[in-house]
C-alpha cells in the first residue's frame, strides 16, 4: 500500500463503521472504540507488514488483531468480561505476537524467550480465572520457579552472542 492510499483507507473504514452505527448494527461506546480500533490498527499494520520484505510491524499487527478480537468477543459476550481474563489474554496476545515474529525470523530468540514468559504468565492467570488451579498454588509455583525466567533470558543472550560471533567470523575457504 502506497503512503498516499492511507487516508483513503481510513475514510473508507470510518465510513463503514459509522454506517454500521447508523443502522444500529454496532454501538460506539468506549469499549467498542478500543476493540474495533485495535482490530483496525492490527489490520492496517498487517497490510503494511506483509508488503515489507523484512515484515516489520508484524508484531504489532498480530498483537492488535488478537487482542482486538478478544475484546470484541468480550463485547459480544462470547467471553466473560472480567479483569483477570482481560489481563491473561493481554499476556497471551503478547506471547502469540512474539512467537509469530520468532517463526518469521528464526534468529530472534529474544522473541521466543519473551513469548514463553508471556505465555506462562498469561496461562497462569487464565488457569486461576478458569478455576483449574487455586490462586495460592499458582503463586507458590511462580515463587518457586521464577529463576527459570532468568535462565531462559541468559540462554537467549548466549545464543545471540554465538550467532553474532559466527556472523562476524570470516569463513576461510581453501583453494
Amino acid at each position: 500500500m502506497h503512503r498516499s492510499e492511507w487516508p483513503a483507507w481510513v475514510l473508507i473504514i470510518a465510513g463503514v463503521v459509522l454506517l454500521l452505527y447508523q443502522l444500529d448494527y454496532i454501538d460506539l461506546t468506549r469499549a467498542d472504540f478500543f476493540s474495533y480500533g485495535f482490530l483496525l490498527l492490527g489490520f492496517l499494520l498487517a497490510v503494511k507488514a506483509i508488503q515489507r520484505p523484512d515484515r516489520r510491524g508484524l508484531f504489532g499487527a498480530v498483537f492488535f488483531l488478537t487482542y482486538g478480537a478478544i475484546l470484541t468477543f468480550i463485547r459480544f459476550r462470547v467471553f466473560v468480561r472480567d479483569d483477570e481474563f482481560a489481563v491473561a489474554t493481554l499476556f497471551l496476545s503478547l506471547a502469540l505476537a512474539n512467537f509469530v515474529l520468532f517463526m518469521i525470523s528464526r534468529n530472534r530468540w529474544v522473541n521466543f524467550t519473551w513469548g514463553v514468559i508471556c505465555a506462562v504468565i498469561g496461562g497462569a492467570i487464565l488457569s486461576i480465572h478458569m478455576g483449574y488451579y487455586p490462586q495460592w498454588y499458582i503463586y507458590d509455583m511462580m515463587e518457586r520457579y521464577w529463576p527459570l525466567a532468568l535462565i531462559l533470558l541468559g540462554l537467549t543472550i548466549i545464543l545471540r552472542a554465538f550467532k553474532r560471533r559466527s556472523e562476524d567470523t570470516p569463513h576461510h575457504t581453501t583453494t
